[in-house]
């Protein structure tokens, strides 16, 4: 069977499986386990050679709330979604004046205005983030320090996040001079003894079995036990998606085989600022087995979205082997006329979006594609509904395979010898939402 061949049909049944069985995927709940088992079970009916990686991680959820209210010029219920790794409110409930603190940016790259409540005293005792290009979404946080450092829980204010029609209230009532007050009620928890996973699955190279090419997606979204319903979200898209083409993808290069060697990697912790893919990386560097890491091939929301995001690394200075994927992605994206039939993005510079971004970072050449954006992403309408453009989702999955074709069709790479401490921050990354 060629990949023409395989069908919405059969990529469907598997976000069937890891939407609706398993909706709540947030790093260290039950189900990301029940997700983590289908998929090993899958990856080893295909043939490959299957291990479960457990990585004990800070646990977090919401106990209690959040509610958020104005109270002050007007008294009004306002939807929102807690920052993963926020803190509970003193007392259960703070309220006070808002006050405009400036732009934040927020991990994933966007750029949102941060207010603080504060108290009589003007001291900060929550923060509040406005999304200016649609509804109240969770995201990784809260919104303190550097964006993108911090891979544990070291501030853990009481945050959540408000969409553009409540931050167009805001930035109203204080353009007019008008006093705005707050109360946010939220109780979370954190569980220092949770554990999330990593499932890899290895097809060996048959002509250069030594050189590894890894094909990455994460299996972990932002449904989470204790959050409100709207941003509740079983992640069809994002991104159970990837999981489905890459276990179909596993099936069709065991029976066609591979001149590299495949790893087909799902990590969970994505939704949580990339901390397993992070931490698999420095693993793989510190024991010497980044060394035969030729290439990541990723995708991140494959079904359905407005843009389909056509990223690669080029030929940058400090990448290993010295492969340019950007001719590749070229040549493949106008095989399929990607640009004839969709609205696309690229071939474009990768920026810290998704699981590349750690490979790509410790020198490895990287791809990664998907849609974006789409009206429930991190929502409680990314369902098995959303993914209902059967030629978007096998178009990502064509692309993803043709990339892998010709990554795998490459001659013998030289050898490559990275140090654990090498570092590259690239001096101008293209920053955008994922």
């Amino acid at each position: 069977m060629s990949v023409e061949q395989i069908t919405a049909e059969q990529l469907l049944r598997h976000v069937r499986v890891l939407s609706e069985q398993f909706p709540h995927r947030h790093t260290g709940d039950p189900d990301e386990r029940g997700a983590v088992d289908y998929i090993a079970a899958e990856m080893q009916g295909a043939g490959l050679e299957v291990e479960i990686i457990e990585t004990p991680v800070m646990g977090w959820g919401v106990v209690e709330g959040p509610e958020l209210s104005f109270t002050t010029p007007e008294r009004l219920e306002v939807e929102c979604a807690p920052f993963i790794f926020s803190g509970s409110a003193t007392g259960g409930a703070v309220e006070g004046d808002l006050r405009f603190i400036g732009r934040s940016f927020i991990a994933g790259g966007f750029e949102w205005d941060k207010y603080a409540i504060c108290d009589e005293q003007g001291r900060w005792k929550a923060l509040i983030v406005g999304r200016d290009d649609g509804p109240a979404i969770a995201q990784v946080g809260p919104p303190a320090g550097s964006a993108g450092t911090a891979e544990t829980p070291l501030i853990t204010w009481p945050a959540c996040i408000v969409g553009v029609e409540d931050l167009a209230r805001i930035r109203g009532w204080h353009a007019a001079g008008q006093q705005v007050r707050m109360r946010y009620a939220v109780r979370t928890q954190f569980n220092p003894d949770a554990v999330s996973y990593t499932v890899k699955g290895v097809l060996r190279g048959h002509t250069h079995p030594d050189e590894i090419v890894v094909l990455g997606w994460h299996h972990d979204s932002q449904g989470a036990l204790g959050f409100p319903p709207a941003v509740d979200s079983p992640g069809a898209n994002d991104n159970a998606s990837a999981a489905a083409i890459f276990l179909e993808l596993a099936r069709h290069f065991r029976r066609a085989g591979c001149a590299r060697t495949l790893w087909f990697v799902s990590f969970g912790g994505e939704e949580r600022n990339l901390i397993l893919s992070r931490d698999f990386v420095r693993t793989l560097n510190e024991t010497g087995v980044l060394d035969h890491v030729v290439a990541y091939l990723g995708i991140d929301q494959a079904a359905n979205g407005d843009v389909l995001r056509l990223l690669s690394s080029a030929d940058e200075p400090h990448l290993q082997p010295p492969i340019n994927l950007r001719p590749l992605l070229a040549e493949s994206a106008q095989e399929l006329r990607l640009a004839e039939r969709f609205q696309t993005w690229g071939p474009a510079p990768v920026h810290a979006a998704s699981d590349h971004w750690p490979f790509y970072f410790a020198g490895v050449p990287s791809f990664l594609t998907g849609w974006h954006p789409f009206p429930t992403y991190h929502r409680s309408g990314d369902t098995l509904a959303y993914c209902n453009d059967d030629a978007k989702f096998l178009a990502t999955m064509r692309l993803t395979a043709r990339m892998v074709e010709r990554v795998c069709a490459l001659p013998k790479q030289p050898p490559v010898m990275r140090h654990i401490a090498d570092v590259h921050v690239t001096p101008k990354v293209a920053v955008d939402a994922k």
